[in-house]
């Protein structure tokens, strides 16, 4: 681009003519709420502007912890002084008026009287009311896609309706694998009744914890997205289930009892999975993301810690310490072992229950003693 054609384009942008008059720069003061939304936006031409709770202020915010006139923000005009030359943008300022509590300014205490430059974005905050400044200068974040929840309820029946149908599919595949597992535990010939608490009091709960969050996501956000936390919970829920069957059967059929280990931890991971996802819908901002996967990650560890120091006191560490069903024949696929080489396994016990019984024989008749005495 050639010099002409950058003069035009600065000139357009900051409404002025190279003429040697003055510029009107434009820049926009957002209010924000506690999570960093954008509340209220307002847009300013014409230079200084004063904050503060007085009608006389040119910006009059709701905030007892500002003075009637907080602060002022200047912004002197753009002078081209030669024509078809490049101006010079002059910075913004921030200067505080006499007040009680002040201000921040990227972690900086501001005082009365005060003066600071602000760059083209910047945040800062004015008593108890957190607000941002941006310029025409300052970069912006590119166009975001709409969600669906974001669509207008006029939109045709069809787009909505296929999330709705796969929420559907999944909830069906999910009541299966939970109706499959509770079969696989009941003796043969159960009646339907027996499976009526296995399958209806999960999926109560599932409904009941959806809208639960969809609720604290409203008092977030100001929507109820059910669908969207529902479709989130179900498929994490579908993988757990499948993999409760699958383990105990892959356990049972390569005789890898040290394998049934896995599904505590697929609990635990999954369950701080799950709630991190949700947190992500509550909580869009990256930043509190973070701190929700920080939290989430110490929860696990000490869960963690406990469920070791729990099976290092009942002596097993992995899988549970037996199998409540078993799988049928057709799925062993290890080869048997001889009763000899059970035996012979189970030989190195031999010197340690000896020990034990012993120890415990000594402790009774001591005790015997005691009595007699």
């Amino acid at each position: 681009m050639d010099a002409s054609a950058m003069n035009a384009s600065m000139s357009e942008s900051m409404g002025t003519s190279l003429n040697g008059s003055l510029s009107s720069p434009v820049a926009v003061i957002e209010i924000l709420g506690r999570e960093g939304q954008v509340l209220h936006c307002h847009r300013f031409r014409k230079w200084p502007v004063c904050i503060g709770r007085s009608a006389r202020c040119d910006l009059v915010l709701d905030d007892v912890h500002l003075a009637p006139e907080h602060a002022v923000l200047d912004w002197p005009s753009l002078v081209l002084e030669v024509p078809h030359a490049l101006g010079v943008m002059p910075q913004a300022t921030l200067r505080l008026l006499p007040s009680l509590n002040g201000g921040w300014l990227s972690g900086r205490r501001l005082q009365a009287g005060d003066t600071v430059t602000l760059p083209d974005e910047v945040q800062f905050q004015l008593g108890a009311t957190s607000l941002r400044w941006r310029n025409s200068a300052a970069p912006l974040a590119p166009e975001q896609p709409l969600e669906r929840h974001q669509h207008p309820s006029h939109l045709p029946a069809m787009a909505v309706r296929p999330a709705w149908v796969r929420a559907l599919l999944m909830v069906l595949v999910w009541l299966a694998l939970l109706g499959l597992n509770q079969w696989s535990s009941l003796n043969p010939g159960a009646k339907l009744l027996d499976y009526a608490g296995s399958v209806l009091g999960p999926l109560s709960l599932l409904l009941v914890w959806t809208a639960l969050s969809a609720l604290v996501s409203q008092l977030f956000q100001r929507r109820f997205p059910f669908l969207a936390h529902l479709c989130v919970v179900l498929p994490l829920l579908i993988a757990r289930q499948a993999l409760d069957l699958a383990v105990p059967l892959l356990a049972y059929a390569l005789s890898w009892p040290r394998l049934m280990a896995a599904t505590e931890l697929i609990d635990i991971f999954g369950l701080a999975l799950m709630l991190s996802l949700q947190a992500a819908l509550i909580w869009p901002r990256q930043r509190t993301r973070r701190v929700v996967a920080v939290v989430l990650a110490s929860l696990c560890l000490m869960v963690l810690g406990l469920e070791a120091a729990r099976r290092q006191e009942q002596q097993y560490w992995f899988g549970p310490p037996y199998l409540s069903a078993l799988p049928p024949p057709m799925f062993r696929w290890a080869s048997p072992k001889s009763p000899d080489a059970l035996i012979e396994s189970l030989r190195p016990l031999e010197a340690q229950l000896a020990t034990r019984a012993a120890k415990d024989n000594d402790q009774a008749g001591g005790g015997a003693g005691d009595d007699g005495e």
